[in-house]
């Protein structure tokens, strides 16, 4: 392995590390404003498929761990399907941004191209409270 996938490697598990412990009980309030930061530098230094497939798996672990038992059911096997693919819509929705941002960055220069992540949040997180899949519900777990 080179040098630079070992700190790829690190931008990985630092920005989706941060992430989980922004939606535990052991809620860290200054890890709400590095996690994007670790992640955007992970997405950005990878290929455009393998930055999108590991940042929606790194989403969709962090979120299942996370967020484990907060609906439990009586089968345990339907109990981890149900609660995995509720990680993976919210982790997808999550994704979104992150997504937009690596494939629009590098087309645009200057000034303009700091913008692309916020606008792209606030437009996803928009979207998704008022028409998403899930009532809101993805980013109300997710900034919960």
């Amino acid at each position: 392995m080179t040098k630079n996938s070992y700190t790829s490697i690190a931008w990985f598990f630092a920005g989706f590390a941060l992430f989980f412990f922004t939606r535990t009980v052991t809620f860290v309030p200054l890890a709400i404003i590095i996690t994007p930061i670790f992640i955007l530098r992970f997405i950005r230094t990878q290929k455009l498929v393998k930055g999108i497939l590991l940042t929606l798996l790194g989403f969709t672990m962090s979120l299942t761990i996370s967020l484990w038992g907060l609906f439990s059911f009586e089968d345990s096997a339907f109990s981890l399907l149900f609660n995995t693919i509720r990680s993976l819509l919210i982790a997808i929705i999550l994704s979104l941004p992150y997504i937009a941002d690596r494939l629009i960055v590098r087309r645009i220069n200057g000034f303009v191209s700091t913008l692309i992540f916020p606008v792209s949040c606030t437009m996803f997180y928009f979207l998704d409270s008022s028409f998403g899949p899930i009532d809101g519900l993805g980013i109300f777990y997710a900034y919960n």
